[in-house]
């Protein structure tokens, strides 16, 4: 047998033991991802979406309705001072709204409580497909857990020889930072969300993907994505983008064609078309196809913007209230002796 011959032999044999060894483990394993891989994704954005919840927990002004913020929570508009000012609304239990603060306190301990054992049991079923995550995602979702778990919800205090110890900050604002950080690490869920393939997306998720693409100025990831949207999302695609490069007679041309496609009231349109809302060229073009729902539309933008300036002033004021009391606490050397010994005996355990 030649050289050639040799030569020719091992390399069939090789390549036949690839083909092999593809057919065997390589395609099953494919097959299993892609079976599997969907269903993990869509953990994923479950997660996303009890995190959301947990979020905007700070920026409630009842327990039974949505915030007006969530937009601004949704688009990465806010800021560690924004949490802080509103975290000088909440507290942890009913407990703390007394001595002025009845009206100026909204207790959130047990609904923080829930949307952390939501997203704990969330977290703990895709932990059984850590195969079918990447490094960043495992990272991730171990970051979210433990930023969940950093305090504590329940509301305690101490009472020794019928003196009450309590903090003099009724409010959860020292909870500001790790706020900060999970809603960060949010937007980093949705960043990673945002570029998986396998995930199932309704055509308003789609819309919301090309939108952000268009509004970082990715124009040809924003055009390869509005191919494949259709309908009413298209049509306010085409006034986001018309309206970014000026062409008014196309803007208005999108404008009406979404108008006659969307069958929803204004009032419920407004997120969409925020942008717009306080252009008086357009309003005409609302009022010719809406009629009356234009009033009603700004009537409630404007008590939107009542409601979230009355917020944000009963917060500041809150914290001056705070402020002050923390001022009139008195030292250790002005307690008497009985207070004195209440709180050595207080602080016992910790020696």
């Amino acid at each position: 047998m030649d050289k050639s011959t040799i030569i020719t032999s091992i390399v069939t044999s090789l390549i036949a033991s690839c083909i092999f060894a593809i057919i065997i483990n390589a395609i099953p394993a494919i097959i299993k991802y892609l079976r599997i891989r969907p269903r993990v994704e869509d953990d994923l954005k479950d997660i996303s979406v009890q995190l959301l919840f947990y979020i905007q927990i700070p920026f409630l002004q009842s327990i039974h309705t949505s915030t007006d913020y969530q937009k601004d929570i949704c688009n990465n508009q806010l800021n560690k001072t924004d949490f802080e000012n509103s975290l000088y609304g909440k507290c942890l239990s009913s407990k703390r709204c007394v001595d002025g603060f009845e009206h100026r306190l909204l207790p959130v301990g047990e609904k923080l409580e829930i949307r952390t054992k939501e997203i704990d049991l969330r977290i703990d079923r895709i932990q059984r497909y850590a195969q079918y995550l990447s490094t960043k995602e495992i990272l991730l979702l171990k970051d979210i857990g433990e930023k969940l778990h950093v305090y504590e919800y329940d509301d305690y205090e101490e009472t020794i020889n019928g003196i009450r110890f309590t903090s003099v900050n009724p409010t959860i604002s020292y909870m500001s930072n790790n706020f900060y950080e999970l809603y960060n690490l949010y937007h980093d869920l949705i960043a990673l969300l945002d570029s998986c393939l396998l995930i199932k997306r309704s055509e308003y998720e789609k819309y919301s993907l090309a939108l952000k693409q268009l509004e970082k100025r990715k124009y040809l990831k924003f055009f390869w994505k509005r191919l494949f949207i259709h309908g009413k999302y298209a049509a306010l695609l085409d006034i986001r983008w018309n309206y970014l490069i000026k062409d008014k007679k196309k803007t208005e041309k999108a404008l009406r064609r979404y108008l006659m496609l969307e069958k929803l009231r204004l009032i419920y349109l407004r997120g969409h078309l925020d942008f717009i809302y306080s252009d008086a060229e357009y309003k005409a073009v609302f009022k010719e196809i809406r009629g009356d729902e234009v009033e009603e539309w700004y009537s409630c933008v404007d008590g939107e913007n009542i409601r979230r300036h009355k917020f944000e002033l009963r917060n500041v004021e809150n914290k001056r209230i705070i402020s002050e009391m923390i001022k009139n606490v008195p030292k250790l050397n002005e307690l008497d002796d009985k207070t004195l010994n209440c709180v050595e005996m207080l602080f016992d355990g910790y020696k």
